[in-house]
């Protein structure tokens, strides 16, 4: 008996009680209706009692209606409940008038909350001080606090401040927190970022910054269109169609002229309207006219060293350039459209007798013009060498410092090449300093990088081949570096990603310009690190500092002094330094080494001349003729991979031939290479199926390559020991006689650490002759 009481008293009222129940009490409500429509001389206290039963019976009505609506919630009672419940209370307070004291349930009385289950909360929006995104920012933060009655003043201004960032910060920030600065930090915004002239030319130049896309991607071409359309909808907008076109021309002009004209445009602009081509030509006439004026009143015969700095389409120069027209004369040469300074015939004399020429033609010293002498000289510029005041091809010095061997060979364009010097002495090295960072990739994994940290580098660098294996996306980007003797490197494309070290948490978002190949390996040959006593409890940030590597990465100035910490020791006289850091302790320094082979690689910068290529085809008619009678000497790696071959080579009784791989380097430093060596052959077997014929030959080499010994099939792999997955495709030669396929295992695929199989086996010296042909 009591179970079945229980069970009924859990049941759930269905919706047929609950339609009565709240019908009950709309009777309730309409009772009290007739009553005060009939008797209008209610006393004041009757009609407060009957104003608190009709609020209880509005609550009651209400819980029906929630309980019905989570059944049906299509059903429509809820309007009748309320229009109920507004026409009876507005007649009692009608009736009470003026006079009635406030009630509790008055006050602290809600209505019913909403049923669950509806749309969620809203983030509030960011604004960091875009134009472009200040519109739709302002439009949804007013939707989301500023309307709002039930959010008080004081915290609306606290919402406000939070959603702020940068520049939109720093607008507002001054303002103390209370109600009567709210809405002059609304206005202060307002007059600050609603320009509608601002976003006009910011939604221009964001249309002429749209990434390339470089290959047929429907993702990246749907991506274009759909940003070029809303940037046009915006623009629409904004302006006419004569406004959009004339905002086109005038960007179009101002990315071809110089830095300064471009900044008198601005300072032109009236951005309370939307400029005109009009305008723009006018003041272009006026600047032209105002540059004819100042050549006109210039009495000075020479051309003035300009510094130039091209901001627009993100090229860098930290060098001088200098202006020449067509009508300028060589006074050397006697040709038009160049300077003494650049003349090819004048560069390659030595410094002694460009130094004669100077003074025979009456030249200034300093800038090489005519008109006035080295002592009256204009150009702030001096000679880049010695900081006196004479030109830098003068610098007699020039020679030592261009010029690698006895003889000298004159260039025009910036060249870097390596000499060696043998000794029988000590030699004096340098090491640099590197570390091996984390580095992160596409999909937020982090692989293993080694860096080069430079603090002469305006700009950070990174490897092709590294950037390919992470997956970093590239943007366009036409950069020109300058380096040593005003050599020109162009990068055409730049990534940006996350640097992290090995050892704590500390990480840097940097942009990196794509370079082909950053540096050579470095140090030159492997290092004996013997005599450095390296204090066995410090963390190095390169372990294998003295180990032939390449370089994937330079870091530049901008975050070398952020990676120094405080710490420094001192290996001893003629060795390196240790220096601390964020990412470990660093080895660079002078050292000397008694290694008697030709170790030392100097790096040199030239200048390079026409003559260049004509001395290269002479020096190989001379080789021609020379047959070398010996060897050359081989490296220190040599030698060790020629021992190791003869200390672990054996013959066996089927008369094949086995050796160890000669490894410079530990297995373990191998990442996983598994991954990629199986989707390799995924996409080697796709191709296959699509070619039953180039299948066929392909799998009978494998079939022949397992009977002869080989490859054997592998049952029980261990990953946990170091190994390497050896990636494999198919090279295809139609025209040969005896194999129209071959099988190419690929030991240079890098695993997950960067590095491949062929990169820590030395390499043997070549024991065949050259061949020559006469």
């Amino acid at each position: 008996m009591n179970d079945e009481s229980a069970s009924v008293s859990q049941r759930q009222p269905t919706i047929e009680e609950l339609k009565q129940q709240r019908g009950s009490s709309k009777g309730s409500m309409t009772r009290i209706k007739n009553v005060i429509e009939s008797n209008t001389s209610l006393s004041h206290t009757e009609l407060e009692c009957r104003l608190g039963i009709i609020e209880s019976y509005y609550k009651q009505a209400s819980f029906y209606q929630n309980q019905i609506e989570r059944l049906s919630p299509k059903d429509p009672g809820r309007h009748d409940i309320d229009e109920l419940y507004v026409n009876v209370k507005s007649l009692i307070l009608t009736l009470i008038g003026k006079h009635r004291r406030p009630s509790f349930s008055d006050q602290s009385f809600m209505l019913p909350q909403p049923p669950p289950n509806r749309l969620p909360n809203l983030k509030l929006p960011k604004f960091d001080g875009k134009y472009l995104e200040y519109k739709n920012f302002i439009n949804c933060f007013n939707n989301l606090v500023h309307k709002d009655q039930n959010i008080p003043t004081s915290e609306k201004f606290n919402h406000l401040l939070s959603c702020l960032s940068g520049e939109a910060l720093a607008t507002v920030k001054a303002f103390q927190v209370t109600d009567e600065n709210y809405p002059c930090a609304l206005q202060r915004l307002k007059e600050r970022y609603d320009n509608d002239t601002l976003i006009f030319l910011e939604n221009v130049t964001s249309m002429f910054d749209i990434s390339k896309s470089n290959k047929p991607v429907p993702k990246q071409l749907r991506n274009i269109v759909d940003t070029i359309s809303a940037l046009y909808s915006s623009l629409k907008s904004l302006g006419s169609y004569e406004q959009i076109c004339d905002a086109f021309i005038i960007h179009l002009a101002m990315s071809k002229v110089d830095s300064e004209t471009k900044q008198r445009w601005d300072e032109f602009i009236d951005y309370s309207k939307l400029p005109s081509w009009t305008e723009c030509c006018a003041m272009l006439d006026r600047r032209c006219q105002q540059l004819d004026a100042q050549c006109r009143r210039s009495s000075k015969q020479f051309v003035p060293n300009t510094t130039t700095n091209y901001s627009h389409n993100n090229k860098q120069h930290s060098f001088v350039t200098k202006h020449v027209s067509e009508d300028v004369v060589c006074t050397h040469c006697s040709k038009s459209g160049h300077l003494i300074s650049t003349c090819q015939r004048f560069i390659v004399l030595t410094p002694n007798q460009r130094m004669e020429q100077a003074k025979q033609q009456k030249l200034c010293l300093n800038c090489l013009s005519k008109g006035h002498v080295y002592i009256q000289c204009p150009s702030k510029y001096s000679c880049r060498f010695c900081k006196q005041r004479h030109h830098s091809l003068l610098h007699k010095q020039i020679e030592e410092l261009t010029v690698p061997s006895d003889k000298p060979s004159p260039s025009s364009a910036a060249t870097h090449g390596t000499f060696q010097n043998h000794s029988s002495r000590q030699v004096s090295n340098v090491i640099l300093a590197t570390a091996l960072v984390l580095v992160r990739d596409s999909e937020g994994k982090y692989q293993l990088g080694r860096a080069l940290l430079d603090s002469c580098s305006q700009v950070n660098f990174i490897s092709e081949s590294l950037c390919r294996s992470l997956n970093l996306k590239k943007c366009a980007n036409s950069t020109d570096i300058s380096g040593v003797g005003s050599s020109i490197l162009k990068v055409a494309y730049k990534t940006q990603t996350t640097v992290r070290s090995r050892l704590n948490n500390f990480n840097l978002s940097l942009e990196f310009l794509i370079s082909r190949n950053i540096t050579g390996y470095h140090p030159d040959e492997n290092i004996s690190i013997n005599d450095f006593n390296l204090p066995p409890n410090i963390d190095l940030a390169d372990p294998d500092f003295h180990r032939r590597r390449g370089i994937d990465m330079l870091l530049g100035a901008e975050s070398f002094f952020s990676l120094l910490s405080v710490g420094q020791i001192r290996l001893g006289e003629n060795l390196p330094t240790l220096q601390k850091t964020l990412l470990g302790w660093v080895v660079s320094g002078k050292y000397l080494s008694n290694n008697l082979t030709p170790l030392r690689k100097s790096t040199y910068s030239i200048v390079e001349n026409v003559f260049q290529e004509l001395n290269k085809n002479v020096e190989m008619l001379w080789k021609i003729d020379f047959v070398e009678g010996k060897r050359q000497n081989m490296t220190l790696e040599q030698q060790e991979c020629e021992t190791h071959f003869l200390k672990t080579v054996s013959v066996q009784p089927d008369g094949r031939i086995i050796v160890k791989l000669p490894l410079k380097g530990d297995p373990k430093w191998l990442g996983d290479s598994k991954d990629i060596a199986l989707r390799r052959f995924l996409t080697m077997e796709r191709k296959l199926n699509r070619n039953p014929d180039l299948k066929k030959d392909y799998t009978k080499f494998l079939n022949e390559y397992e009977e002869m010994g080989h490859m054997s099939q592998l049952d029980n792999a261990d990953n946990v020991s170091p190994n390497y997955y050896i990636p494999h495709h198919c090279v295809l030669r139609p025209n040969s006689v005896s194999t129209k396929l071959r099988v190419v295992f690929d030991a240079s695929c890098r695993s997950s650490s960067q590095l491949s199989l062929n990169e820590i086996m030395m390499v043997g010296p070549t024991i065949q002759n050259n061949l020559l042909i006469t």
